[in-house]
């Protein structure tokens, strides 16, 4: 969608909603964060981080566990993303945990990997009963 047009529509909105917060932080970042030709770039970036969280980081925290799934969450409420995937990123998940189960079957890799598989498969499953 060009800019232009995002931006117009969005001061249509403005007129039934003046805020100072709406008008200088939330405007500006759906206009130039959350556009469709950022998608792959943030979808690719999300994965990267949940990725390198969940390989080489070694300590365990829920606020971790739940920062991560609730930025997919908003990640997801903005692109609209199908439940496909969220169960792609499940299947990625459960191939980190294979690699890690075999190499060393108690590890906390393969914990946190388990962790959120379950946190992802229960996203994926809300998804697909909205659908």
């Amino acid at each position: 969608m060009n800019r232009r047009k995002y931006l117009n529509r969005g001061r249509l909105f403005l007129k039934k909603r003046i805020s100072p917060f709406f008008n200088k932080i939330l405007l500006p970042l759906t206009a130039y964060v959350f556009i469709q030709r950022n998608k792959p770039f943030i979808l690719t970036s999300y994965v990267f981080i949940l990725f390198a969280e969940t390989v080489f980081i070694a300590s365990n925290s829920d606020i971790k566990y739940f920062g991560l799934v609730g930025l997919f969450i908003l990640i997801s409420l903005f692109y609209k993303l199908s439940s496909k995937v969220t169960f792609g990123l499940c299947l990625l998940l459960l191939s980190i945990m294979y690699c890690s189960f075999i190499a060393s079957p108690s590890s906390p890799v393969t914990e946190k990997a388990a962790v959120f598989i379950v946190l992802f498969m229960i996203i994926g499953i809300i998804q697909q009963w909205k659908e």
